[in-house]
């Protein structure tokens, strides 16, 4: 007998290959292992996605607080040099312009530009606008939006809902 038979041949009982039985068994335990192994990855990834929304939103907060923060830093400097009769002007102003580091601000806003997880200024709507990559809004554009209003003497930077707004179709 040749070597290549005799290994293909299982000792004492002249039989070749697997039995039906034990190829069930073993596909029933390569199909467990194979279950349990996407469902880990599957967790895994949404876990990951989990963590970008959190990164997403925390980034967003910072911006958001970032603006405000200069916002009010210009309602200073505009009472301290006796400007504060401009103040009305920022109502629908670009908070964006008041940041020093905008490497993430892509300029005007323009209808399917500049692309997700960027940031940009809608003038015909005085929105300050993010275009998220993972967060969802809401909105039925997808995107966030934020408008400065004068009150009180200060500025504010306050969330906006497309719906609310005058001339705007309400959902």
């Amino acid at each position: 007998m040749t070597r290549g038979a005799r290994l293909g041949k299982r000792q004492g009982c002249g039989q070749q290959g697997m039995t039906l039985l034990e190829f069930v068994l073993s596909a029933l335990v390569m199909s467990l292992v194979i279950f349990v192994l996407l469902g880990r990855l599957a967790s895994v990834l949404e876990g990951e996605l989990d963590l970008l929304v959190d990164i997403e939103a925390v980034t967003v907060n910072h911006s958001v607080n970032a603006m405000q923060t200069a916002l009010t830093l210009e309602v200073s400097r505009a009472h301290a040099q006796g400007e504060a009769r401009h103040l009305p002007e920022w109502d629908g102003g670009n908070a964006l312009e008041l940041i020093q580091s905008r490497d993430w601000f892509r300029g005007a806003f323009v209808e399917g530009l500049p692309g997700p997880g960027t940031w940009s200024y809608d003038a015909a709507r005085g929105h300050v606008v993010y275009d998220p990559r993972y967060l969802e809004s809401g909105e039925e554009d997808g995107r966030w939006r934020w408008r400065v209003v004068h009150s009180n003497g200060g500025l504010q930077l306050q969330p906006v809902a497309l719906a609310g707004l005058p001339g705007e179709a309400a959902e």
